[in-house]
């Protein structure tokens, strides 16, 4: 969170999952935000594990709020 938080120019986030609870929609949040403010947010996820539906959320979220997300 703390790396999230204080990151000036650029994340490169890799995870096997983001999951559709409060963790994973808190951590996509920040790094929606910290796009939204100019920083460079690229996020890799495990490609089988990010099509379960479990996962959709966050995922799609980034998406659709500017952060390139690779499966």
């Amino acid at each position: 969170d703390r790396m999230i938080r204080d990151a000036e120019t650029s994340i490169h986030l890799m995870s096997w999952a983001f999951y559709d609870d409060a963790t994973g929609w808190e951590t996509a949040r920040s790094l929606v935000e910290k796009a939204k403010a100019g920083v460079d947010v690229k996020v890799m996820v495990d490609g089988q594990v990010s099509m379960k539906g479990h996962h959709n959320g966050p995922i799609k979220f980034l998406e659709e709020n500017g952060v390139e997300v690779v499966r």
